[in-house]
């Protein structure tokens, strides 16, 4: 598929998303959108990730793979208290989703997703270890 057609695609289903999926916050699902296209390349999976409270309180976000292969994104807004932070953590996890899907991984926090990580950093400009 044509890049063109790629981000015409991704365009039509984000703006599904906001205008009929009422749980995720906009701002979340655009940020996915964005950063899946800036830091990597378009290769990630369409995701709708979305704000849980009910996470435990030790966790900052979570990404999980269901029977059917969907991928769930999870962001705790009670431990992203800032945008820098939330930004992070939905960083962190989309690396999660590469290590699954480009690695053919498990998404632990080995080395495919410390490389994730480190050029994600790189790219966007922050320190690895804010997103790590």
């Amino acid at each position: 598929m044509k890049n063109w057609m790629k981000t015409i695609l991704w365009t039509l289903i984000v703006l599904f998303v906001l205008f009929s999926v009422p749980s995720p916050k906009p701002s979340l699902a655009m940020k996915y959108y964005a950063f899946n296209r800036l830091y990597f390349g378009h290769r990630l999976p369409i995701i709708i990730p979305v704000y849980d409270k009910t996470l435990d309180d030790d966790i900052i976000g979570q990404t999980t793979q269901d029977e059917h292969g969907q991928f769930h994104v999870r962001i705790n807004p009670k431990n992203n208290p800032t945008q820098d932070e939330e930004n992070n953590t939905l960083k962190h996890e989309m690396c999660h989703v590469e290590t699954w899907v480009m690695d053919d991984g498990d998404g632990d926090h080995g080395i495919a997703f410390g490389r994730c990580v480190r050029r994600v950093a790189d790219d966007s400009g922050v320190d690895w270890t804010d997103i790590y």
